[in-house]
């Protein structure tokens, strides 16, 4: 009998390595190692292994997804323009500006301070589901609308995919869903489209605000 090792993925490759192989296979041989292999692994992770292509090859273009009808760049007037019944507050830690902030529903939008033109850096989507939910009917709705992913997988207690550069400071949108319970805690599932390098750039920006302004007390 033929043993298959999974080896750990390196940049999101899955490797499969035969620890032995026979000299001759045959065709049913094969078939039949790869049925008993499929049977295994769940719909999601066999699709994710077959399809997924290397961060470093991601083709989606982040700046043209949306989520919820919200774009990466946004400022706050184009969000009340094209929304109005989004209602956008200010952050403030102290006496510090730090941004906006805006709630709909499951929805949660954070925008970057006003000195760095009050645009949309986060859209994050929260939807929680009291018991455990098939990832992959809910998987395959967003891989309907957003096109396949960048990067697709599970771990050992969630499924996740992504849309992007799936890694440091690029855009991208991130799919994860819990699978895995413990006790009465629900799963909750999140759609994340974000701008780290531009969030990053907004947390400096703060920071820099904040010892200015505790150089100036006396």
């Amino acid at each position: 009998m033929q043993n298959i090792k999974i080896t750990p993925a390196k940049q999101s490759r899955l490797k499969i390595s035969l620890i032995s192989w026979p000299a001759v296979a045959s065709a049913r041989g094969l078939a039949g190692i790869l049925a008993g292999f499929a049977a295994k692994v769940s719909p999601l992770l066999l699709a994710a292994i077959v399809m997924a292509p290397s961060w470093a090859l991601a083709v989606t273009d982040v700046d043209k997804l949306e989520l919820e009808g919200f774009k990466l760049g946004m400022t706050v007037d184009e969000v009340k323009a094209a929304r109005p019944e989004v209602e956008v507050r200010e952050v403030v830690r102290g006496d510090v500006h730090v941004g906006y902030e805006a709630h709909l529903d499951q929805t949660h939008i954070s925008f970057t301070s006003k000195e760095l033109g009050s645009k949309i850096f986060q859209v994050q989507l929260i939807k929680i589901y009291k018991d455990k939910p098939d990832p992959f009917p809910i998987y395959s709705e967003y891989v309907k609308h957003y096109g396949r992913p960048d990067f697709g997988g599970r771990q050992m207690m969630s499924v996740q995919a992504c849309w992007g550069r799936c890694y440091g400071s690029y855009k991208r949108l991130e799919f994860s869903m819990s699978i895995v319970g413990f006790g009465n805690k629900p799963f909750p599932m999140t759609m994340t489209l974000k701008d780290p390098q531009l969030e990053k750039a907004n947390h400096a920006l703060f920071r820099e605000t904040l010892e200015k302004t505790k150089s100036k007390q006396p």
